[in-house]
């Protein structure tokens, strides 16, 4: 949103606000699923084989 703020005024007479719209709704979109949903997913795969090796060595 910072580098849409610093664009000249014309840029949106040009592109048009629907396609500028359009743009900022996926980025934000593919923001908010790779926060979500894809960065714990990787923290927990890499965690689950830390935890299961550790729970082996202490119960055996």
């Amino acid at each position: 949103m910072r580098h849409i703020l610093t664009l000249p005024l014309g840029f949106m007479d040009d592109e048009g606000s629907g396609k500028v719209r359009m743009i900022v709704n996926d980025s934000s979109a593919a923001t908010e699923t790779f926060v979500a949903h894809q960065l714990p997913d990787k923290y927990v795969a890499g965690a689950t084989p830390v935890g299961l090796a550790s729970l082996l060595l202490v119960f055996d």
